[in-house]
């Protein structure tokens, strides 16, 4: 196709309007953006309706630097039909009330709620809704609240965080159980038996271990890898932050899933590579667990890393919990506990 990539992807639809059960005119389709590649340049249109954008309802053209067009991808709605008027709605200030009281949103807001008018496809039929952005801290969301334009009903909520999943190297709980073997000692060689290939849940992609229940942003010179793929054995000391990430997320996980699902649930900050002492503990002014680095580092059992999680867990029911002899015990004790019961599921 010759000419402004733009002007040849739109002639390019134009012509084969029928097979992409299009609008000849495309009129529907204004121009949204167009980026450059190594490969060639992409041209991306917007469907919209009234003006009014359709949510995710994109088509996008992928030329080469020759202006060959090689592939297309089309997200378009050819039935599209919707009756209203601008006058019979909720307010976007009332959609954001609706939406915070909902989500329980109030005291964990992380920045600006933003609004967007939007056509909402569901269920084979077509609504004018506000879009409702949230973002929220403790632990990191944003969410997508969908609320019917007429009504103030809400449609549909949907996770807006892309998330990844990666990789990486733990011991389950400890070479000493995983090996049978009680002669180890901190100068042993560890073989490659005792580790164990585990999937890192929830990342946000950042290349830290980060997620929805660990940052292990506390740590020194923590660890990075933008493909997410952590392989480490315990002489690195980057091994001990996939440790506590991957275990206190797993602990995390299985708690929900017997249904307490407001246990505890935020973002644990973490220091796999704390103080040259024989103690591990939680920190409850900084929210945070740190792990002690003494011959053999508390960071590199599990046992130890859910034994400390349960002090997060038992802070945040009841502040301050474990500080005193009468306390202290049980809490101990939960920890302990916890930690069987979790690697014995």
């Amino acid at each position: 196709m010759e000419g402004d990539p733009e002007k040849a992807a739109r002639k390019f639809l134009s012509e084969h309007f029928k097979l992409f059960k299009m609008k000849q005119d495309l009129e529907d389709l204004p121009f949204l953006r167009k980026t450059d590649s190594l490969g060639g340049c992409h041209v991306i249109f917007q469907q919209v309706f009234n003006e009014v954008p359709v949510y995710n309802a994109f088509t996008s053209v992928h030329m080469d630097k020759c202006n060959r067009i090689n592939k297309i991808d089309i997200c378009y709605h050819p039935d599209l039909s919707v009756e209203w008027r601008v006058e019979k709605g909720i307010s976007g200030e009332e959609a954001i009330r609706i939406a915070v009281e909902t989500l329980r949103a109030e005291k964990r807001l992380a920045g600006k709620i933003t609004t967007e008018m939007v056509i909402y496809p569901k269920d084979g039929k077509y609504y004018v809704v506000w879009k409702v952005a949230i973002p929220l801290f403790n632990p990191t969301e944003e969410w997508y609240v969908f609320l019917d334009y007429k009504t103030g009903i809400i449609l549909d909520i949907l996770d807006a965080l892309l998330k990844f999943t990666g990789r990486g190297r733990v011991f389950i709980p400890n070479p000493v159980v995983a090996l049978g073997d009680r002669s180890l000692t901190g100068e042993s060689e560890i073989p490659d038996k005792a580790y164990a290939d585990v999937v890192l849940k929830d990342l946000d992609g950042s290349g830290y271990l980060r997620g929805q229940h660990v940052d292990t942003c506390s740590t020194p010179n923590r660890a990075k890898e933008q493909n997410l793929i952590f392989d480490y054995s315990r002489q690195d000391p980057r091994f001990k932050e996939v440790m506590a990430y991957y275990h206190i997320d797993e602990a995390a996980r299985y708690i929900q899933s017997l249904g307490f699902t407001g246990l505890c649930n935020k973002t644990i900050k973490v220091n796999s590579h704390g103080d040259f002492v024989d103690n591990s503990y939680y920190s409850r002014d900084k929210k945070e667990i740190t792990f002690g680095t003494w011959y053999i580092d508390d960071g590199e059992d599990a046992d130890i890393i859910l034994h400390e999680y349960c002090h997060a867990i038992l802070d945040e029911q009841v502040p301050g919990f474990g500080l005193n002899w009468s306390t202290c015990p049980i809490a101990e004790g939960f920890g302990d506990f916890l930690q069987h019961v979790f690697l014995l599921r």
